[in-house]
């Protein structure tokens, strides 16, 4: 008797190696056992193998793609390619990326950021450096390091405003003070009305009790 189940459980095993680990279909492992499919199906549920349990090995062996199976090579590729370029690479589906992705038990959220080339500017306030997106060149002239100093450096600048700041860093202003500073406050800052305060920051969507 207990060689019996010595043997079957041996069974069980290359059936669960087979069939969650190996990359076999219950098609192939039918015909390496030499019966049907859905007497082999009938069997292994019997045994309770659940073929969703099927792990991230089986579907790189299934694939022939020994990659997705490699989260250290994975985890490589964080930053450098966007989560729908790196399944493009693959030859697989984003959908099935992500899925590939938490079967390797790995963060999700870190495969969504796509990659950035961030260009180093410097504060125009103290000097120190920035890390910026090549994008935002186009839109702003000035940059900051942080929003004490694009407060100072509004202060100081605010009678050539028109002239040397670009109208997102009044917005980023009215972001970052309207809690602790009035509207008044904050026009005068700026040397803008106080109409023209409060229609920006309402359109921010920044609106007081």
């Amino acid at each position: 008797m207990k060689r019996e189940e010595k043997s079957l459980t041996k069974y069980r095993r290359l059936l669960e190696f087979l069939l969650l680990e190996d990359g076999k279909t219950l098609e192939e492992v039918a015909k390496i056992l030499g019966i049907s499919r859905q007497a082999l199906y009938s069997e292994i549920r019997k045994m309770g193998i659940d073929l969703k349990k099927r792990n991230a090995q089986w579907f790189a062996m299934h694939l022939g793609v020994p990659q997705l199976a490699n989260a250290d090579w994975l985890l490589q590729q964080k930053g450098k390619v966007t989560l729908r370029g790196l399944a493009r690479k693959l030859g697989v589906s984003p959908t099935f990326l992500k899925a590939q992705i938490q079967r390797l038990g790995l963060d999700l959220k870190d495969f969504k950021r796509k990659p950035s080339q961030l260009v180093i500017v410097h504060c125009a306030w103290c000097n120190a450096p920035v890390a910026v997106k090549p994008s935002k060149l186009k839109k702003q002239k000035y940059f900051f390091c942080s929003k004490q100093h694009l407060g100072k450096w509004l202060a100081r600048n605010r009678k050539a405003r028109k002239a040397i700041y670009d109208p997102e860093i009044v917005d980023e202003f009215i972001r970052s003070n309207w809690q602790t500073m009035t509207d008044v406050e904050m026009a005068e800052q700026l040397s803008i009305s106080v109409e023209t305060v409060k229609r920006k920051r309402r359109k921010l969507g920044l609106k007081r009790r």
